[in-house]
């Protein structure tokens, strides 16, 4: 973070496309981010495609599944705060879109909401208003039915978890782009 608000995170090369080779879930979600401030387009787009086309499910899903476990212990304690709140529901929703789908989880959290029955739409985006209104700490109350759905997200990605396939990256595609950018 600068002064000026703005955030930006970089790696070299190699490190960034060994990240992408193991499907790192920091990285994916850096490089299919809506804010761009400055990019080569073709060297983004062919980026894009490589970490789509070279995705490893097991790993993105274990990513989000692990990361859910910690936050999953806050549901509907005195310790949650709507920051917590979201971080458990975006992460069960992330995991169970990789276990549903096999691909890279969208970024912008409302393209997830097809994973969930439309009448939680405006609970959710209603929590959302909350939050933005709100500092991230906060303690509001969050309806026992959206914990109960996110209970249920995580009991259905317990499930999915041992059924997911599991895929190698193309390591001869990774050295082709190095080479080609180098």
């Amino acid at each position: 973070m600068t002064e000026d608000d703005l955030d930006g995170s970089g790696w070299d090369i190699r490190k960034a496309l060994r990240l992408l080779a193991k499907s790192n879930a920091s990285f994916t979600g850096w490089l299919f981010s809506s804010v761009i401030y400055r990019a080569n387009t073709t060297f983004l787009e062919e980026l894009k495609i490589l970490a789509s086309e070279n995705f490893n499910p097991i790993a993105g899903f274990h990513h989000f599944h692990s990361m859910n476990k910690g936050f999953e212990e806050t549901l509907g304690t005195d310790k949650m705060t709507l920051k917590s709140f979201f971080y458990t529901i975006r992460t069960a929703l992330c995991a169970n879109w990789i276990a549903k789908k096999h691909t890279i989880p969208p970024v912008y959290f409302k393209d997830l909401y097809e994973l969930i029955d439309a009448s939680y739409h405006t609970k959710i985006d209603y929590i959302i208003e909350l939050k933005s209104k709100r500092i991230e700490k906060s303690k509001e109350n969050v309806s026992e039915e959206l914990i109960d759905l996110v209970r249920m997200v995580i009991e259905e990605n317990n499930k999915l978890q041992n059924n997911l396939p599991s895929s190698k990256a193309n390591q001869e595609a990774f050295n082709s782009f190095f080479l080609k950018y180098v």
